[in-house]
């Protein structure tokens, strides 16, 4: 009966402890609010090594000046021109030289290769959709292309867009 008293008593402990604490996402949000990063604010995609490309959360294809724009509360949307025209709207974090998105139970991570107040290049690893067809992949330039893609990524160069766009 006593190992069943310290059980319960171990249960109850470790069960409060635990509940106070917020995910490690939660907390890097937060710390993403208190320090400014250089990314906040509005990219434009002056150069990609594919076109269209794709953003992992959705399968829309982009092209050049799409906009990406990310904001101090962790949001990240991705339009156009205007903010009526979006394609996603997603939290972000930065972890290193990685660009983490959270779009509702799924993850996607993009490769920060370079980023500075007024230039970012990051780097997909998952290959558009669209070269995925059986016509794509009887085309021997496709195959070429999507073995590229696979060794290198997708990479996109963006600009700050100066005061806000």
């Amino acid at each position: 009966m006593k190992h069943i008293s310290y059980i319960l008593i171990l249960i109850v402990f470790i069960g409060c402890k635990s509940e106070n604490k917020k995910s490690d996402f939660e907390q890097n949000i937060k710390t993403e609010k208190q320090i400014k990063s250089p990314i906040i604010g509005k990219w434009k995609v002056i150069k990609s090594n594919v076109e269209p490309f794709q953003i992992i959360s959705n399968g829309k294809k982009l092209y050049l000046n799409t906009i990406f724009e990310f904001s101090e509360n962790g949001k990240h949307q991705v339009y156009e021109k205007n903010k009526s025209d979006f394609f996603s709207s997603v939290t972000y974090r930065i972890d290193e030289k990685k660009l983490i998105m959270v779009d509702l139970d799924m993850v996607f991570e993009y490769g920060i290769e370079s980023l500075t107040t007024d230039s970012l290049k990051l780097k997909i690893k998952k290959i558009p959709t669209y070269f995925w067809t059986d016509e794509n992949l009887s085309d021997q330039k496709v195959q070429d292309k999507i073995a590229q893609l696979q060794k290198g990524g997708v990479l996109l160069e963006l600009e700050k867009i100066k005061n806000g766009g």
